[in-house]
């Protein structure tokens, strides 16, 4: 069971802070326990979902031991393997709701690289490409701003870039 204050990564919603553990949401019975998450990047915004959800994605985020680790082992991280062009949003989709930071890491390798490689044949991106790099990248940079800072997580992602070349 995580805590009220925890910071989790949660589904599609990114990273978001269990506010409060409630009961008596109207759409659900009224003895079930809830999570009320906010979204950092949203505050606005309010998720409920119940505390025994198993459907439900949700991870606490990385520690900066484990952020820092995971960097250094970017290299070694392999991205999916595309086989056809029709495959590539089910891959894609399949990896980012993992909510699995090394899965995200080799899908960003992935993409990187066939960014690259259409940019070098005078090709434009894909925009099925282009979506699901700003996505990844964006939920990559939101959990690593908070873990290890926005510097350190430019200049890893830099060098993530540089593997895929």
């Amino acid at each position: 069971m995580y805590q009220i204050g925890e910071l989790v990564q949660y589904g599609t919603s990114g990273v978001c802070r269990i506010e409060e553990i409630v009961q008596g949401v109207p759409w659900l019975q009224k003895d079930t326990e809830c999570y009320l998450l906010v979204p950092v990047s949203k505050k606005e915004e309010k998720i409920y979902t119940p505390v025994d959800n198993d459907k439900a994605i949700m991870r606490r985020i990385l520690s900066e031991k484990e952020a820092t680790e995971l960097m250094g082992k970017a290299s070694e991280i392999e991205g999916p393997a595309i086989l056809n062009e029709k495959q590539c949003e089910s891959v894609y989709r399949e990896e980012l709701y993992s909510v699995d930071c090394s899965r995200w890491l080799g899908l960003l390798k992935t993409l990187y690289a066939r960014k690259a490689l259409r940019v070098a044949a005078g090709k434009k991106v894909t925009a099925t490409d282009e979506r699901y790099l700003k996505n990844v990248e964006d939920r990559i940079k939101e959990e690593l701003n908070l873990v290890i800072g926005k510097e350190k997580t430019e200049e890893e992602l830099k060098k993530l870039s540089s593997f895929t070349k």
